[in-house]
Parts: C-alpha cells; structure tokens; sequence
C-alpha cells in the first residue's frame, strides 16, 4: 500500500484557516484531515516559512561507505576472509557494530562475493 502526501494546495487552506482564527481541531474537522497534521503543517509554516511536504523515501547511504576505501582494503589483503570475521573485524578496528546483511549489501553493491574455496568446503565435509 503506498499512501500519498496531502497536496499544497490543501495544506496552504488549512494552515490559511488557522491563521485566520480558526483553531488546530476545528480547521482539522472543516478540511478534514487529522488535527496532528493540522497542527504540524501549521507550525511548520511557523518554524521554516514553508508547508510543503518533507521528501520521502529515497536511498540512505549506509554507515560502511564512510569505511569503503579500508574495506576494500581489507578483502584484498585477506580475500579468503569470512563475513563474521569481517563484522569483528569493524567492531573491533572501527569501532562500529554492523550487521552481517550491511556487510553483505555493501559488498554485493561493489560488486564483490564471497565464495567458499573448494578446500575450505572439502575440510567441512569431513
């Protein structure tokens, strides 16, 4: 389900009726939409001078791009190295908690896999 901003045009009439007298509730009840987003349009407008809508979605860059050089880094000096091993290896160098999956995405974006050697699988299998 995907939901939409409410147009300018309706938030600029809410924060108009306002601003003209009319309180948060009552104006939220005449255009109806929620007194909270009354309210927040309303001070909005106070604070920044503007009631258009935040932007939404988008992609955020993940904390490992700030350590992207020594990652690389890293898995061309050590490529047999695990992603556990790795994630240790953030904390413990970096100072960072990651997760095995912002690992595995980070690297998946730069292209870059992590394939068991066929005599590291022959040793599991005995």
């Amino acid at each position: 389900m995907s939901t939409k901003s409410y147009s300018s045009d309706l938030r600029e009439r809410v924060v108009k009726s306002i601003e003209g007298g009319m309180s948060t509730r009552e104006s939220a009840q005449y255009w109806q939409v929620s007194r909270s987003s009354a309210l927040a349009w309303f001070r909005r407008k106070q604070s920044t001078g503007s009631i258009e809508a935040k932007r939404r979605g988008g992609y955020k860059k993940s904390i490992l791009e700030t350590h992207e050089s020594w990652l690389l880094w890293v898995v061309e000096q050590e490529p047999d190295i695990t992603l556990h091993e790795l994630q240790r290896r953030v904390e413990e160098e970096r100072g960072r908690h990651v997760y095995i999956g912002a690992l595995w995405n980070f690297f998946k974006r730069h292209q870059i896999s992590f394939k068991k050697k066929v005599i590291y699988a022959q040793e599991q299998a005995r």
